[in-house]
């Protein structure tokens, strides 16, 4: 499985195929890189083509 991000939607979401799974449109693959890492959340940036897109922040879930 890929990462791919959707531009329409500015969505970032792990599939098979680069269909987007919100709008149903094609998406690019993306590639994500741990930024920052806290004990609740980490925060992730989102490239495609080794630019920048957006940031991912991701809660954990505890215990």
């Amino acid at each position: 499985m890929n990462y791919y991000y959707c531009f329409v939607c500015k969505r970032i979401f792990r599939s098979q195929s680069n269909i987007c799974l919100n709008c149903g449109r094609g998406a690019a693959r993306a590639q994500r890189q741990l930024h920052k890492s806290t004990p609740a959340v980490d925060t992730y940036r989102i490239y495609v083509a080794g630019k920048l897109v957006g940031n991912q922040r991701v809660e954990k879930k505890v215990g």
